[in-house]
């Protein structure tokens, strides 16, 4: 048991390492093969061990790739540490819940329908997860290929599900292919679905050149100015200093080159007070992006173009 929970433990890792701010992102096309062969060696009856071995792999996950939590102890203290574990908790049971699914479904539908129900499965999990008021949107499988313009044009139709949706498909594929090899103790059998998976990446590229109409970007393509005023958190919860932060923000707004094509600005630019439901707080930068868009179509117009 020990080494089936060593295997399940290894996708949560490899899946965290395969996220922004680790990078690893071949490691995505793999990560789930682990936590698969240690589902396909249990039992269709032990529903609370597939549970347990999901489980184990989400708090791998989300222990490894939420670690950033830890930068709001500054007003959080030390009940950081509870919320934190609370959040992995909450979070893994999704992976949990996918186990025992997956348990329950492979030996009455089969492989080749398993292929595809297991990415299905995912994504519906991973879209159930963003709902709600305990909505988390971070996280899923697909934003590892952020790097990866040539292979997530086709989230433009399918959204960022239909990326994880080929993520998960090309794992099952390779975990089919490993567990057939493994039972016949030679690689020939895993060769089919090796292929197959290679073929799905393939299509996955073309269908993405075949989106962005073969075009290829350059770097003077698009300007992108990143505002970042490294305010601390318990500034951004007072009131008091609600005034300052708008000016400093619009400072900073201000010395941005017109050319700049796309401004983006940190998640939470003031805790104390809410811009997209405060009128007076959102103005200023409503403002800013009406300045820019009238500028942009002037030139344009001048330009003749």
């Amino acid at each position: 048991m020990f080494w089936i929970i060593l295997t399940a433990s290894t996708s949560g890792v490899m899946a965290a390492l395969s996220q922004p701010g680790f990078d690893l992102d071949f490691l995505a096309w793999i990560s789930l093969v682990p936590l698969l062969l240690a589902l396909e060696s249990v039992e269709q009856s032990s529903l609370r061990r597939s549970f347990s071995l999901g489980l184990v792999a989400g708090l791998f996950y989300w222990g490894s790739l939420l670690y950033w939590i830890f930068a709001l102890y500054e007003w959080a203290g030390l009940l950081i540490l509870p919320a934190y574990l609370l959040l992995i908790a909450y979070l893994s049971l999704y992976w949990g819940i996918f186990g025992a699914l997956y348990t329950l479904l492979r030996r009455r539908l089969g492989t080749i329908v398993m292929l595809f129900v297991t990415p299905a499965l995912w994504i519906v999990l991973e879209f159930i997860k963003a709902q709600g008021p305990l909505g988390f949107t971070w996280g899923d499988l697909a934003y590892g290929l952020y790097r990866r313009p040539e292979l997530i044009q086709v989230a433009s139709i399918s959204g960022v599900w239909g990326i994880s949706f080929v993520i998960v498909l090309i794992n099952s594929l390779l975990a089919v292919g490993v567990h057939r090899a493994l039972e016949a103790r030679r690689w020939c059998p895993a060769l089919p679905y090796s292929v197959t998976a290679v073929v799905v990446l393939a299509l996955l590229w073309g269908m993405n050149t075949l989106l962005s109409g073969g075009a290829e970007r350059t770097d003077s393509d698009i300007r992108v100015a990143v505002i970042q005023s490294e305010v601390s958190q318990r500034q951004k919860r007072d009131p008091a200093f609600v005034t300052d932060l708008l000016a400093e923000y619009q400072r900073l707004l201000s010395g941005i080159d017109r050319q700049v094509n796309l401004v983006v600005l940190p998640e939470s630019i003031m805790l104390a007070g809410l811009p997209l439901q405060q009128r007076g707080l959102l103005e200023p930068f409503t403002a800013f992006a009406r300045d820019r868009v009238l500028a942009f179509f002037t030139t344009r117009a001048e330009l003749g173009v």
